[in-house]
């Protein structure tokens, strides 16, 4: 599942904005300083902008009041519900129809139904299990994923696999899979 033209479009309207002016905040790469700029930086420097941003919670709350991009109070409340998002390395267990669920390994065992933005998810990771470095975020009543991701080299065997579709099962039948970063608190 992915986001359909207008939610697209919304995100990929409202991510770099947030981005560039986190990297201005933080003053990363200094002459990164409007979008034009910030869509050239290959995926690592955009990777460390975002690791700079989600260290820095203030970012959010300043981008916000500032609103130097003049934005609407519905897309300011979608930048905020970011700061709910949800990163870490992930284990992509199943694609669904739905969206592909993510893991997140731990004494509170989450799964996480998330969409892509412009491809499935499936097209991307065809082979699964797989362990993925990434942030998700809430977006319209949906998870996503920010777009900008890890692969984690590690193999995963049969006997593993096995493993995390029973555990799937399990927590499907314990917690659910959550489809909203909200219902998570």
């Amino acid at each position: 599942m992915i986001l359909d033209e207008n939610e697209n479009k919304l995100f990929f309207k409202l991510y770099p904005m947030l981005m560039v002016y986190g990297n201005q905040w933080l003053g990363i790469f200094p002459t990164v300083n409007n979008l034009p700029k910030y869509f050239k930086l290959n995926n690592n420097k955009k990777v460390e902008i975002r690791e700079g941003v989600y260290e820095q919670p203030e970012i959010f709350e300043d981008f916000i009041e500032e609103n130097l991009f003049k934005l609407s109070e519905f897309d300011l409340a979608i930048i905020k519900s970011w700061k709910k998002y949800k990163k870490c390395n992930f284990i992509i267990l199943k694609h669904y129809k739905s969206g592909s669920i993510f893991y997140k390994e731990g004494k509170d065992r989450r799964a996480y139904n998330v969409y892509g933005l412009t491809n499935e998810l499936r097209e991307i990771f065809p082979q699964l299990p797989i362990y993925v470095g990434t942030v998700l975020l809430p977006f319209n009543n949906k998870i996503i994923i920010d777009g900008l991701f890890s692969v984690n080299n590690i193999i995963i065997g049969p006997n593993m696999t096995n493993d995390y579709n029973e555990l799937l099962k399990e927590i499907k039948n314990d917690n659910g899979i959550i489809s909203t970063i909200s219902r998570d608190e």
